[in-house]
């Protein structure tokens, strides 16, 4: 209940300002079979645009209810996914009675191809990883990650640019991510809604 909260929140805040966004992956995979949550699942995963993310982050830091709040590696530096979230702390305790926080991930797509994402990641993912703590190195391998990461950032820069010019059907997880599934355009477009927990929501147009 909690989680789909944040949903409808995000939902409305979306709607309110025509950012497109999509429920993706394992909440994709709930309401095509499921018609809500896999009754294992503990988040809910959507996706935005490359070009929107900005917007996304000025909208929701404004708009989101407390306590639900917007985190992404510009507002906080210590988050060191590629993704933002939203989070909402304190709505489950664990056997220890500790407060857990639930949260949505937002999941940047941009143009692109694997092949592509895959070797920019040999590169600048393994060294953002290094850079963002995701990966503990000795102070040796910290130094040299420091003195590379500026030319893998330009190659990353380089693939960025050139997806936009030539894989304008291809959608791709942010460079330096996890994730390298692709997503067609035309798969995705135009959105359509589906139900998820008895509300509609935003959804690709061929999900399967």
């Amino acid at each position: 209940l909690q989680l789909l909260e944040i949903l409808k929140e995000f939902d409305a805040i979306c709607t309110r300002h025509h950012i497109p966004y999509w429920i993706d992956s394992g909440t994709l995979i709930g309401a095509v079979r499921h018609g809500g949550f896999i009754p294992w699942d503990d988040d809910i995963d959507v996706c935005i645009l490359k070009r929107d993310q900005a917007r996304l982050r000025e909208v929701m830091l404004r708009e989101l209810r407390s306590p639900m709040h917007y985190v992404d590696n510009k507002v906080d530096a210590s988050h060191a996914r590629k993704w933002p979230r939203i989070v909402k702390p304190g709505v489950v305790t664990d056997s220890r009675g500790s407060q857990q926080e639930v949260w949505l991930d937002v999941f940047i797509m941009e143009y692109g191809n694997r092949r592509l994402f895959n070797l920019v990641n040999q590169t600048y993912g393994r060294c953002y990883r290094r850079q963002s703590g995701l990966i503990v190195e000795s102070p040796l391998r910290r130094l040299l990650v420091s003195i590379v990461y500026p030319l893998c950032w330009l190659i990353m820069q380089s693939a960025r640019c050139w997806g936009r010019c030539f894989c304008r059907n291809t959608l791709i997880f942010d460079y330096g991510g996890i994730f390298s599934s692709i997503r067609k355009m035309d798969e995705i477009f135009p959105l359509t809604q589906i139900e998820f927990e008895g509300m509609s929501f935003s959804a690709p147009v061929h999900s399967d």
